[in-house]
């Protein structure tokens, strides 16, 4: 009883303690050469041998197995490497009373942790440590059962459990004639047809050769719908593909996929899925990747246009005179596609500035005049791109008209003044580049009578950064 009586007192064991003393798993310790042949076994037929020979590798064989393969072959079946009858050196191995393998000199029993070693010139075979200690240290270079001279390069190393070099050669998975029999193997299976193992009647065959014959033609009305479904769906005049571009029409047909246009974004079609969990989807194993929705092709097209950086030029032919429009593609893709293309398509010509309020704004855009019609390229409203970048900053500013979050149409706005209370709130676009001067001429000081109202005669679009990323 003392004072450190306690000093190893803990609320936990260790990990030597649980493996030892617990019951915990405990790690078996690989013997001998861990997934080579056993020392006692011929590398061709993997059994054990009772005449053992080896060629200048040190590869063990069975005499009776390596003899005929060799006058067949003329190779050696370990390494793949030339090997000829003359080449093979029959061993002298030694057995005990027991018919154990050993050594004559040391009569120590060969075993998978020995090291085993022959002379080539006489086909002795010793423990190592009796060639080290009898003829390497005392420099005499003579078998130890008969007194032959011969070279240390005569010295065959048959077995070691500390050579690398040796256990890889000796290893099953290195062994050429097993490699040649696995392939032949597989050739063989992806050789055979499916059925081929099936013993069937000619009227069997008959019935199966028409089950076929309809499968096929099944399969040819279905594809053939489905690419009449997708031509119908693709086409320019079809109201819901209205703005879209010919080359985008031509992607969404081809069926690209979502890493193709969106880059990394891997998504399958879950038919994988779907099949494991119903048993009324058709049976798939392979996880492939579906088609871009829309959506997701007009976001790439607009990343597209956003990353090649250019911006679009538009005249804008007034009944005051021209306006020089500079269109942001570079920042808002989607917003300026929308403009580019109502230009394009001549669907401002004839518009009026319906409403002009004098230090603020001049809208426009809508054919019907009464600020309530327009829509846009797309079909309907689409989303706002609010960005840091563009502001409402001064007279001359380019934005779209709107009657809430998410409604942009065709109606557009030039600003005749600084209205920074708009941002946030409106997409701006783009700015007046050239005339500016007419900006004044807008709001006049009395409020114009209607038939004084400013008119769009045509809108030209001198530079289509747009129409570019589309093709």
């Amino acid at each position: 009883m003392g004072k450190n009586q306690h000093s190893k007192d803990r609320m936990f064991i260790t990990a030597t303690e649980w493996a030892a003393e617990y019951g915990g798993h405990k790690k078996k310790r690989a013997v001998g050469l861990a997934g080579a042949l056993p020392f006692e076994c011929c590398a061709l037929s993997l059994l054990p041998f009772e005449a053992p020979c080896c060629a200048r590798d040190g590869i063990l064989f069975d005499a009776l197995q390596l003899l005929p393969y060799v006058k067949e072959r003329g190779v050696s079946p370990a390494t793949g490497a030339p090997l000829g009858v003359k080449d093979v050196i029959r061993l002298k191995m030694a057995k005990n009373l027991d018919g154990a393998w050993h050594c004559p000199v040391t009569c120590k029993v060969f075993n998978n942790h020995s090291k085993v070693v022959a002379i080539a010139t006489t086909g002795n075979v010793f423990a190592y440590e009796a060639v080290r200690e009898l003829c390497f240290k005392r420099n005499c270079l003579e078998d130890l059962l008969d007194a032959s001279p011969f070279a240390r390069g005569d010295v065959l190393l048959l077995h070691d459990p500390d050579d690398e070099d040796l256990k890889r050669r000796r290893d099953l998975s290195s062994f050429w004639h097993l490699e040649q029999e696995r392939k032949k193997t597989e050739a063989k299976l992806g050789a055979a047809k499916h059925g081929d193992h099936i013993r069937a009647s000619d009227g069997d065959k008959g019935i199966v050769a028409e089950a076929k014959k309809n499968v096929a033609k099944a399969d040819a009305a279905r594809e053939a719908k489905e690419q009449a479904r997708l031509e119908a769906m693709n086409a320019p005049d079809r109201p819901e593909n209205k703005g879209l571009t010919p080359t985008f029409l031509r992607v969404r047909r081809l069926g690209a996929t979502t890493d193709e246009v969106l880059g990394g974004s891997r998504l399958t079609s879950g038919a994988t899925s779907g099949s494991f969990t119903s048993s009324a989807m058709a049976v798939s194993t392979t996880a492939a990747l579906r088609a871009a929705t829309d959506d997701e092709l007009k976001t790439a097209r607009w990343k597209l246009l956003r990353g090649l950086g250019q911006k679009g030029y538009v005249r804008i032919r007034t009944s005051l005179g021209d306006l020089n429009v500079e269109v942001r593609c570079d920042i808002v893709p989607r917003a300026a596609e929308n403009f580019l293309g109502l230009c394009a398509a001549g669907y401002y010509d004839g518009c009026q500035f319906h409403r002009v309020l004098r230090h603020f704004v001049a809208q426009g855009g809508d054919p019907t005049g009464t600020g309530r019609g327009g829509e846009s390229i797309y079909g309907g409203k689409f989303a706002d791109e609010i960005t840091r970048e563009l502001k409402h900053v001064g007279a001359g500013v380019l934005a779209m008209a709107n009657s809430g979050p998410n409604t942009n149409g065709s109606q557009l706005f030039i600003t005749l003044a600084a209205c920074r209370n708009l941002d946030g709130k409106h997409v701006v676009f783009g700015e007046v580049v050239g005339g500016s001067d007419l900006l004044d001429a807008f709001a006049p000081g009395t409020p114009p009578p209607p038939e004084a109202k400013v008119v769009v005669a045509a809108c030209g679009v001198m530079d289509d950064a747009a129409a570019a990323a589309a093709a």
